[in-house]
């Protein structure tokens, strides 16, 4: 039998560095939209919802077909966790006798993420039997050459020793990029988390690993997107 897949888009009304950041129109078209296309065209979903407190985007996403869910307040201000948003999806799907296996989290902050992104991420989960995968891409700079600072100073992220490698005999390092998330239902309800021992990654580039958190951000994706359509 089919597993049942749940697309969630979490899209919040507020942001700090754009206002209403997910109506943003992009080259005329609002962001959030960059990734319900994206979802629609993978066709690999049995349904698709969008998580949101704020009526703009409900409205928006309402007449554009999608399936909104109202998000309350509590879980939608400035430190709210998209586990929050996750869990009370869910839950509020099942209210309804609405169940799925397992769930992709598309935020869309992430708008270079395509469809093909989505159905490759998808079959790595499926072929490795794991219960959670996240996309990353390449770090700019090796973690282990990265410090933190703690209640006893400032230490190095892995060895001192790594402080003085060479980057060429460093392991590649990944950052997680925040354009999908797959995890199991059933394990995300036991545990509240993303993120499980058998994690598995999707490698996206760095260019369209692009996170939009500031207008600086959005001329990045539209000198991107020109230079696509140029090309």
């Amino acid at each position: 039998m089919e597993r049942k897949l749940l697309a969630i888009i979490p899209a919040r009304g507020k942001s700090k560095g754009i206002k209403k950041k997910n109506l943003y129109p992009i080259n005329g078209v609002p962001l959030i939209d960059f990734t319900i296309t994206a979802a629609r065209d993978s066709e690999v979903f049995t349904d698709i919802v969008v998580s949101t407190d704020c009526p703009d985007i409900s409205l928006y996403c309402s007449k554009a077909g999608v399936r909104v869910i109202d998000r309350p307040k509590e879980i939608s201000g400035d430190f709210a966790k998209s586990e929050d948003a996750i869990s009370h999806t869910l839950l509020e799907l099942q209210s309804y006798h609405q169940y799925f296996d397992d769930f992709i989290l598309l935020q869309p902050t992430s708008p270079l993420r395509t469809a093909n992104d989505i159905k490759a991420a998808l079959l790595i989960y499926k072929s490795s039997h794991a219960d959670s995968l996240v996309s990353v891409c390449e770090a700019e700079h090796p973690f282990q050459k990265g410090l933190i600072e703690t209640s006893d100073g400032i230490k190095p992220i892995t060895t001192w020793q790594d402080l003085s490698s060479p980057r060429q005999e460093l392991q590649k390092s990944f950052r997680i990029n925040g354009a999908i998330y797959i995890r199991s239902v059933k394990e995300f309800l036991q545990t509240h988390s993303l993120y499980s021992p058998t994690l598995k990654v999707f490698k996206m580039s760095r260019d369209t690993s692009l996170d939009i958190d500031s207008l600086s951000d959005v001329a990045r994706l539209e000198i991107f997107l020109e230079q696509k359509r140029l090309s």
